[in-house]
């Protein structure tokens, strides 16, 4: 057995894995959660933009997402990346898509600053590790290309009008030698979540001012 193997047989027995939601030993997900886990292609539209989503905000996706987002956890994380895969890969044909490019929404540097990472990137990068394995297209590149330029307050306790406010001109694009690096292929927005779609409706008016054109947004989880 190698090293490592013996390494990871210790750390589970020493620290058996709980499902992400109930607490339950056994499996990042039991089967009871995982039920309330299962992909399936959504759509709403933001504006014109139409965004796909593969869950329905749940008591579920609300423990995985936090998990992933607070926790830092990687099989919380996991599990988000996989199901924006389930619905890049049911909607992208990779012989009429061969590159694209994932652009992670912004979080509040100041949220960057207190987890120590930024958890849309990450989640980025995992699609693209994921993709990596199955070989599946051609090219799937991640591009920081949204920043928030002013500070805005946490959208959570807020109303749609307040949000709206909140958010109006807040975002812009970082270079244009990353625009132009972009401009072929299909540029795609990755959130965890979509709830009144005014983060997503702000990153599209940020891109669409810069000259580049999403084609969507792709989620893990819809409030509606």
């Amino acid at each position: 057995m190698k090293e490592s193997s013996k390494k990871s047989g210790w750390l589970t027995l020493l620290f058996p894995s709980k499902c992400l939601h109930c607490q339950k030993q056994g499996a990042d997900l039991c089967d009871t959660c995982s039920l309330l886990w299962q992909p399936s292609l959504r759509t709403r539209h933001v504006g014109e933009l139409r965004v796909y989503n593969a869950h329905p905000y749940s008591d579920v996706a609300q423990s995985i997402i936090l998990a992933a987002k607070e926790d830092h956890s990687a099989s919380a994380r996991f599990l988000l990346a996989e199901s924006i895969w389930f619905l890049i890969k049911k909607n992208l044909a990779y012989r009429e898509h061969p590159a694209i490019t994932l652009l992670p929404i912004p979080s509040r540097p100041s949220a960057n600053r207190k987890r120590g990472f930024w958890h849309t990137e990450e989640l980025c990068r995992e699609i693209q590790r994921i993709n990596r394995k199955e070989n599946y297209f051609d090219s799937i590149t991640v591009e920081n290309l949204l920043f928030l330029r002013k500070n805005i307050r946490d959208q959570s306790q807020l109303n749609l009008p307040m949000r709206q406010k909140n958010l109006d001109r807040s975002m812009s694009v970082k270079s244009i030698s990353r625009i132009t690096r972009i401009t072929k292929g299909v540029i795609i927005m990755i959130d965890d979540l979509v709830t009144s779609g005014s983060t997503i409706q702000e990153a599209e008016r940020a891109l669409r001012s810069a000259g580049l054109r999403p084609v969507a947004a792709y989620v893990a989880c819809s409030s509606r």
